[in-house]
């Protein structure tokens, strides 16, 4: 859709029709795009799981009433609010976006993996706070850093594009995945530890992606 039905930014009607030929193939072949948005994929993947499913974890592995879950699972949100302001902040301030973006899919992983180890209402504050601001922290990276390896203006539309598929992948198998594996295992626990699973994966690909970076010294 975007493709067809947004206007293009002047710089590529000004370069003629030869230059717009191709240019989503173009994008994709661009190897740190993939990277993040496996990672971006992945972090929708845990993000939108727990959003749905905090509610049903509260209740059934940990025993809390339905009111209670409720409460703490809107909190969720409210934690998340200032951390995508935060990350273009300490991006821009420290100029070290690959070190801020690394930390924020690491946060995520530990917070996820803690999610099966709770103990009182104070760890319960904690992993939501970490989950959250991990999360913001990290999408809002993803789509700070992405235009920055683009190496043609023209195709930072695309490969935006590109990046936001894999997160609604993400979004549409998340939820049904995680509950499916809690259902046939019976145990909410191996579904924290595929959650966990899914960050390690996007840790990787965040990784990938830093080093590829400072080959290319972007």
């Amino acid at each position: 859709m975007y493709l067809f039905l947004l206007d293009e930014p002047r710089s590529r009607s000004q370069a003629g029709p030869q230059a717009d030929k191709g240019s989503f193939k173009k994008a994709i072949e661009n190897k740190g795009i993939w990277l993040l948005a496996l990672a971006q994929g992945c972090m929708a993947f845990i993000l939108f799981a727990f959003i749905n499913l905090y509610p049903q974890i509260y209740t059934q592995l940990y025993g809390l009433s339905e009111n209670l879950a409720n409460s703490y699972t809107g909190y969720f949100g409210l934690f998340g609010i200032p951390f995508g302001a935060l990350a273009g902040y300490l991006i821009d301030k420290t100029k070290k976006g690959q070190v801020i973006i690394f930390c924020s899919f690491l946060l995520m992983l530990a917070a996820t993996f803690w999610m099966g180890f709770l103990s009182n209402s104070f760890t319960f504050f904690a992993q939501l706070f970490a989950l959250s601001a991990g999360a913001s922290l990290a999408s809002s990276c993803v789509m700070i850093l992405a235009p920055k390896i683009v190496k043609e203006e023209r195709l930072i539309g695309t490969s935006i594009s590109f990046i936001n598929l894999f997160y609604y992948i993400g979004i549409f198998i998340g939820t049904p995945i995680v509950t499916k594996i809690s259902d046939s295992s019976q145990s909410w626990i191996i579904a924290i530890y595929l959650l966990s699973g899914v960050g390690i994966i996007a840790l990787i690909a965040v990784f990938g992606f830093v080093k590829l970076t400072k080959q290319n010294a972007v």
